[in-house]
């Protein structure tokens, strides 16, 4: 082994640790070479140990201001796996296949994370952009907030039959409390207060203008089943400030357009043709 740069008071026994040099063998952790700018530090049986690499071990272990004798000391650290490197090669443990995919595993995550943190920080999500769905989402929410009692069933044919119930005049509690223990109801209890940005689409409409104490007069569908509901009060609801929900909100739009690139590299947003 051979070490360059600096002197570095452990190089003599580092020399006698490593021994001769030997040629290196076919096969390595990286899946293609790549030549590094910076002259190596060491040498071990045959394999450079990249300055770069040594860069990377320092800030993965957040020593980058590390003083000269922890920079020896975590040298040594880095050549020892280097050493166990050559070792795992030269009796076939790199011929394994559960660790080959492994190591490929990992570094195709890292890649493709940072695919990602790239395409984010070139198309990042500016406030416009964060103001006009505050706007868009304070609209969807309302001005009040509903409790509601509700009644979900996988078929329609319940859920109209528990409004024909009603209609005959049982209590919306009663008839909730038989379905929340019944097999075949979905749910059936108390929601609670929510609001409109809360609830499903087929339930906003008639959440607007029902009166308390009223139920559905039809079932509305969703992607859990068909419900009904109860209105059992309403009361305003304070406007969120803008402010505390911005970073939220940009989390939210950066999300959504990392899930749009990748619909993208997929061919999902083209059209086929043929």
């Amino acid at each position: 082994m051979t070490i360059n740069g600096p002197r570095l008071c452990l190089a003599m026994t580092l020399s006698v640790l490593l021994g001769a040099c030997q040629e290196q063998e076919s096969g390595t952790v990286q899946s293609e070479a790549f030549e590094y700018r910076n002259p190596p530090l060491a040498n071990v049986r045959g394999e450079d140990v990249p300055d770069e690499v040594f860069q990377s071990f320092l800030r993965r272990r957040g020593q980058m201001n590390a003083d000269p004798a922890q920079r020896e000391q975590l040298l040594r650290e880095l050549i020892d796996m280097y050493l166990l490197q050559d070792i795992a090669r030269s009796s076939g443990i790199l011929d394994r296949s559960t660790l080959r995919a492994d190591i490929d595993l990992q570094q195709l995550s890292m890649v493709a994370s940072t695919v990602m943190n790239e395409h984010r920080q070139q198309n990042p999500v500016i406030d416009e952009e964060i103001r006009a769905e505050y706007d868009v989402t304070m609209a969807k929410v309302g001005d009040k907030e509903y409790r509601v009692s509700h009644i979900l069933v996988p078929e329609i044919e319940t859920a109209q039959s528990v409004i024909k119930r009603l209609d005959q005049g049982e209590a919306f509690t009663d008839i909730m409390a038989e379905k929340a223990d019944q097999v075949g109801a979905a749910n059936a209890s108390d929601l609670g207060w929510v609001n409109l940005a809360q609830v499903p689409e087929s339930l906003v409409e008639s959440l607007k203008t029902m009166e308390i104490g009223a139920y559905s007069v039809e079932p509305a569908k969703s992607d859990y089943g068909f419900h009904v509901i109860r209105l059992e009060e309403t009361r305003a609801l304070e406007r969120v400030d803008y402010d505390s929900i911005k970073d939220g909100i940009r989390q939210t739009l950066q999300t959504r357009r990392s899930e749009a690139y990748l619909r993208s590299l997929r061919g999902e947003d083209q059209e086929e043709t043929s």
